[in-house]
């Protein structure tokens, strides 16, 4: 396979336990749907504090930059066509996906960058859950209040209602 970004030939090297095809001009890396899912399952490759420093300000980004969109890569694997996409739809971080093999080409840095977002935001979410508890449970309350006040007005709709036909056939 050759590479879609700089046409390197491509190689195999085993990481976080699969194997991916990397490119040694660009530093892009080609990866398959399972692949992608078992990297960032696991934590085996450890990054630093300059390499988190680098997504701490990075909150979910939406959408897809025009610059991004007009980019078009041809899947190293079966030559078709690949689309941009954000990666889990929300990390900021673009990657191209073919729609026939599902494989992703992820240029240089990219796979680290979700690795090091995705850990970041596995690692905060406990605390951010603790932090917004009691507006949950508030919200919670509100919701059940209000289905059974509607359930309250209708139940006693529908007794009115099979009372009235009751006179009424009388």
């Amino acid at each position: 396979m050759n590479c879609p970004c700089c046409t390197h030939t491509l190689r195999t090297i085993e990481y976080e336990g699969v194997e991916i095809e990397t490119c040694d001009g660009c530093g892009g890396e080609f990866v398959s749907g399972e692949e992608i899912g078992h990297i960032v399952r696991v934590r085996e490759q450890r990054f630093g504090p300059s390499d988190r420093a680098g997504v701490a300000g990075l909150g979910p980004v939406f959408g897809i930059a025009d610059t991004d969109a007009t980019t078009r890569f041809i899947c190293p694997r079966c030559a078709k066509p690949m689309n941009p996409i954000n990666y889990a739809g929300d990390t900021g971080v673009v990657v191209d996906r073919c729609p026939s093999c599902e494989g992703l080409w992820l240029e240089n840095s990219e796979l680290e960058k979700i690795q090091v977002l995705l850990e970041r935001w596995q690692d905060e979410a406990p605390g951010r859950i603790a932090g917004i508890a009691g507006e949950l449970d508030r919200s919670r309350s509100e919701a059940l209040a209000g289905v059974s006040q509607a359930f309250r007005g209708s139940r006693f709709s529908f007794v009115n209602a099979v009372i009235n036909r009751l006179l009424e056939a009388a």
